[in-house]
């Protein structure tokens, strides 16, 4: 999962402005996902970054759901967003 978050979200791994990652919990057949962000708040940039942020997380949501539903289909296990 961290590898996959890597890929998509790797860049965020530079700035402490902004940190996503995934808990994972696997049940039986299937895997529960959660998506996990943590912001700070520049105040002298605060439009732009909030702006940034919410295109930011929007696009890794999306991204990380497609791999993420490609994965389960190889794993032959359900994955559930949490």
């Amino acid at each position: 999962m961290i590898e996959l978050r890597n890929t998509v979200a790797a860049h965020s791994d530079v700035s402490d402005l902004a940190r996503f990652t995934l808990a994972v919990r696997e049940e039986g057949d299937r895997l529960v996902i959660r998506h996990l962000a943590t912001t700070a708040m520049p105040i002298n940039e605060l439009h732009d970054f909030l702006e940034a942020v919410e295109h930011t997380a929007h696009f890794v949501t999306i991204s990380i759901n497609k791999l993420l539903d490609h994965l389960g289909k190889k794993l032959g296990k359900r994955i559930i967003l949490d």
